[in-house]
């Protein structure tokens, strides 16, 4: 955890159970590149990593929703290959796809979290029980934020905060110890 982290932030990461995430700004740096209608993503591995396991340790006990903004083709592919849960893209009104999700699964918004980056994800971080962003992000954000991780966007920021609601829910020992047995 974040040295500054207190014990009644950590107790609400520990009581996540679904993380909406924005996608350009949060799993990459934001950059876009257009090839024709086709606009490319870098993504990066340790950001990949903490998805995967936070679904591998903790299963259906945790939900990962990606809303982004724009449209994009490789975003289904990539998402299917993490075991994101959800996906939407292209969209206006990030809150009220959060809304909606949160109702299919009966969950209530004390127990979401939202890593974004710019005023686009304003709406949602007010209303998750947790809100996050990269070190990167845009001032207002940076303001909302329950919690400001040291890494930019698609530079590990995302794997930052996954791992601390796996450090939070008390199962990140075990995870360190499976992978020094397949050493």
């Amino acid at each position: 955890m974040q040295e500054d982290m207190d014990n009644k932030l950590k107790s609400r990461f520990g009581k996540v159970r679904i993380i909406f995430m924005d996608v350009d700004g949060v799993l990459n740096d934001g950059t876009a590149v257009f090839w024709g209608k086709f606009s490319p993503k870098q993504w990066n591995v340790r950001d990949r990593l903490g998805i995967k396991l936070a679904k591998k340790y903790l299963k259906d006990e945790i939900r990962i929703v990606w809303i982004s903004g724009r449209p994009s083709r490789e975003l289904e592919d990539r998402a299917a290959e993490l075991g994101v849960d959800k996906v939407f893209s292209n969209v206006e009104n990030k809150l009220i796809i959060m809304k909606e999700v949160l109702s299919q699964y009966n969950l209530e918004a004390e127990v979401a979290m939202y890593i974004g980056d710019d005023l686009l994800d304003l709406g949602c971080m007010k209303e998750a029980g947790v809100s996050c962003c990269p070190a990167d992000a845009a001032a207002d954000i940076l303001e909302e934020s329950d919690y400001v991780s040291t890494y930019g966007g698609g530079k590990g920021a995302v794997r930052q905060i996954v791992e601390e609601v796996l450090r939070a829910r008390g199962i990140w020992e075990k995870i360190v110890s499976d992978f020094k047995k397949a050493i």
